[in-house]
């Protein structure tokens, strides 16, 4: 957006305005594109009935609508798979926040796990694949 604007100083503030919204809505529209696509592609891996384990997830409050993480999930059960989730989070408010998106939609069952049990669960076999969000943390 700094670059844009930089382009753009120069013209009266309507433009101005005009096309910072409109670069924001090519963001918008970018982000939920490729993390359907990465959702899409990643549900391929994805068992047709078991536990998925997330760390670090990116849901819709995460990204600009569809998630990462949890967009591997939700295209996984829009194909008909039944996933369980095992999200781990050293802070589990964080994570109920970020699943509740998903699980009142119904797209999957979900238990909130602190992160250092996760290794019991594969132990257990309770984790048939894990998904690790990506970061939006990167610079444009």
């Amino acid at each position: 957006m700094r670059e844009k604007f930089e382009l753009l100083r120069v013209r009266p503030l309507a433009q101005i305005k005009q096309a910072l919204i409109e670069e924001a809505q090519r963001m918008h529209a970018e982000d939920i594109a490729t993390n359907q696509a990465m959702g899409r592609h990643g549900a391929t891996l994805m068992p047709a009935n078991g536990g998925v384990l997330t760390h670090c997830n990116a849901g819709a409050l995460a990204t600009c609508g569809y998630g990462t993480a949890l967009g591997v999930i939700r295209a996984a059960v829009e194909q008909g798979k039944r996933i369980h989730v095992y999200a781990d989070e050293p802070v589990p408010f964080c994570r109920v926040t970020l699943d509740g998106v998903g699980t009142e939609e119904g797209w999957y069952s979900t238990t909130v796990i602190s992160d250092n049990m996760a290794g019991a669960m594969m132990k257990q076999g309770k984790i048939n694949a894990i998904v690790v969000a990506r970061s939006h943390c990167r610079q444009r």
